[in-house]
């Protein structure tokens, strides 16, 4: 015996209201074509589902059951499109987000805590990786975006990209470094001092390692390697050791005891941005990149502190 979801629906309609007219109002049917629905419905239950000596549309006790069954479908069905209508609308989902430590560790933290405030229904997975590794992991759709240093990104016909702002790679030390108080910072002083720098094959340490070439600096002595943002800011902060860091992303979220020095580099700039899909984005997608834009647009450092 295959009963139709949807006669157990209109069941419960007529239960709830009293009345088959008034049933058939609210579901938008004639009442003769209700009243076959249910006629067809206690065929098919072998069982009568009113009783035909009341005035009003009284269950019967087998009615009763089945009509709770159909308020159980109606209650599921609307949950279900309360669902696929936040999906569809970027509000509720799982976000993956692909980004490099720098990136990832300073500057995606307070923006995603955020995002994660006003989106109770979301569930944001973030990995951190090379260049190389995210950008392999997005083309084979593994993750859903990427924000990073987008022109080091490898290019495909359905990526996407969006440069999100200029960025600049800065040297950083303790608030009471010695070199802060030098009237210049040359190759000399640069090649005496200790670095915590980013892991030897990694692009960041590529385009830090041109900076300080262009600089002068021959060679570097590297006390620290590591990937960790957090470890390089911490160890930075209380020893004489410098480390380079996003210049932006550490200016927008100040840090206590931390300075940058007062150096430049054509070679120390690089865009950031997101890296997404053409085919296939999730209206969540935007949504996150938007709320990235409108944080850079509340927390933008003045020319001074670039």
């Amino acid at each position: 015996m295959n009963l139709d979801p949807r006669h157990l629906v209109q069941l419960a309609t007529v239960v709830e209201l009293g009345t088959f007219q008034a049933a058939a109002d609210a579901l938008g049917v004639t009442q003769p074509a209700l009243t076959r629905t249910i006629q067809i419905l206690e065929q098919r239950v072998g069982s009568a589902l009113f009783d035909r000596t009341a005035r009003r549309a009284v269950p019967t006790t087998v009615g009763l059951e089945l009509a709770a069954i159909g308020q159980s479908i109606r209650s599921a069905t609307l949950r279900a499109r309360d669902i696929s209508q936040s999906f569809s609308r970027g509000q509720a989902g799982r976000l993956r987000i692909g980004a490099t430590p720098l990136v990832a560790g300073i500057f995606l933290a307070p923006i995603i805590r955020n995002f994660l405030t006003a989106h109770d229904s979301v569930t944001i997975a973030l990995s951190m990786g090379l260049v190389g590794e995210l950008n392999e992991r997005l083309i084979n759709r593994d993750i859903d975006l990427i924000v990073g240093p987008i022109g080091l990104f490898e290019r495909g016909d359905d990526l996407a990209y969006e440069t999100l702002f200029d960025d600049e790679i800065g040297f950083f030390c303790c608030a009471d470094h010695p070199l802060l108080r030098c009237a210049t910072i040359g190759a000399a002083e640069l090649s005496k001092v200790r670095w915590i720098m980013p892991p030897s094959g990694s692009l960041f340490r590529f385009q830090t390692d041109s900076a300080l070439e262009e600089l002068g600096v021959e060679q570097v002595r590297v006390a620290l390697e590591t990937l960790s943002v957090e470890a390089s800011v911490e160890i930075a902060r209380k020893t004489d050791f410098l480390t380079p860091l996003s210049a932006l992303t550490i200016s927008s979220n100040a840090i206590p005891g931390l300075a940058r020095l007062p150096i430049h580099s054509d070679r120390l700039r690089r865009p950031l941005g997101v890296v997404s899909r053409k085919s296939g984005l999730q209206p969540l997608v935007r949504i996150f990149i938007n709320a990235i834009v409108d944080s850079l647009r509340e927390h933008e450092p003045s020319p001074q502190e670039r």
